[in-house]
């Protein structure tokens, strides 16, 4: 990636470690019979999750939908929009998704709101302005979220949702919603020479 020696040099003040995590659970594909990891992708900006995608290229190389997209209205409902087509992709002209796909149960069974609050914590817990959380869920266990990884450079599909994030993303800096962190000598890492 281009930017990986900006990112050598940012990390290189790290000590070397090493962290354990539990095994996640596989759900169970009732279509396919097959075991499977299921992961919500949140992107997070400014301590809020805005969209969320599922992991879904795991189905022996089937494409199931060229993208989808897990949104939470004002009022707290979730919905899954999904863009099954190429020209559905590249139009932005999602459909809900079908009450029939085994994918149903994230929203039947309450893991969308598991995840949400959990990328939520993490993301305020790491205070980026921008992050990828990255949550496992297992059918029939709705409330055993577990955070998996988050990206500081998230390449999710997000669809007609990427313009309104790039906006909040800049207005925040624009007008300086963040509080910094460390001492009053800490430059934020944008002025860093290598940055540059």
């Amino acid at each position: 990636r281009v930017w990986a020696s900006a990112m050598r040099k940012l990390y290189t003040h790290l000590k070397p470690g090493i962290m354990l995590q539990g095994g996640a659970s596989p759900s169970l594909n009732p279509h396919t019979n097959e075991l499977e990891m299921v992961e919500l992708k949140y992107e997070v900006v400014w301590g809020r999750p805005l969209t969320a995608s599922v992991n879904y290229d795991q189905h022996m190389g089937k494409e199931q939908f060229k993208a989808n997209v897990i949104t939470r209205s004002p009022t707290g409902e979730f919905n899954f929009e999904v863009y099954p087509t190429t020209y559905s992709y590249l139009t932005f002209t999602s459909v809900p998704l079908p009450s029939d796909h085994w994918y149903s149960f994230i929203l039947e069974e309450g893991h969308a709101r598991c995840a949400h609050d959990l990328a939520a914590r993490t993301a305020k817990l790491i205070g980026a302005d921008q992050i990828r959380i990255d949550v496992f869920i297992t059918k029939g266990k709705p409330g055993t979220c577990m955070l998996n990884e988050d990206s500081l450079s998230s390449a999710t599909k997000l669809q007609a949702h990427q313009g309104y994030v790039a906006a909040l993303w800049a207005r925040g800096h624009l007008e300086k919603w963040y509080k910094r962190r460390g001492s009053v000598q800490s430059k934020p890492i944008w002025n860093e020479r290598f940055i540059r």
